[in-house]
């Protein structure tokens, strides 16, 4: 008989790092949008050198609508400092399929209707994004286009980009 171990685990909830709450408007050409730092997690030295090993980064695109399931969207991002200097080049994070966005994008009974929330892990990315620590005022230029064109007239909207440190879960770590 296999008996489960009984260790309780705490895991703590992601928190917000970065966030633009501005609804976004991908069209055929694309989108490039400003994302600023909350608070100071990042410009901690201790907390640069966790990612990876204690923490995970990603990336979150949430509830996007829209009526055209059939695309894919390339995401990118560099950081930048306030002052318009870059930090680092541009790093591809990954690509999402947006199957379902139609009817996902439905209202609902009572008027809702929660779109996609699509997320890419970027930790591998993390260092040669941020490199070390970086400033309390520091923003992220997040660059979103479809791989194929949009059909005209044809726009997806993205409520909220946030991006995310969480902490990896104590059983999965070595």
């Amino acid at each position: 008989m296999i008996q489960k171990s009984d260790k309780s685990r705490t895991t703590s909830a992601p928190l917000v790092i970065a966030s633009c709450d501005n609804v976004t408007s991908v069209r055929s050409a694309g989108v490039e949008v400003t994302v600023r730092l909350q608070g100071a997690v990042l410009s901690d030295a201790a907390t640069m050198s966790s990612i990876g090993s204690t923490s995970r980064v990603y990336i979150a695109l949430e509830n996007m609508r829209g009526t055209f399931d059939a695309t894919v969207l390339r995401v990118q991002i560099r950081a930048r400092s306030p002052n318009g200097g870059g930090t680092a080049g541009e790093v591809y994070l990954g690509s999402i399929a947006l199957f379902g966005l139609r009817k996902a994008s439905v209202s609902h009974p009572g008027g809702t209707n929660a779109g996609l929330t699509s997320y890419l892990d970027f930790t591998s990315q993390a260092n040669q994004l941020f490199g070390q620590a970086l400033p309390p005022d520091a923003q992220f230029q997040v660059s979103i286009h479809p791989h194929h064109e949009l059909p005209d007239g044809i726009e997806i909207s993205i409520e909220r980009i946030r991006i995310y440190l969480a902490p990896m879960d104590s059983s999965r770590q070595s």
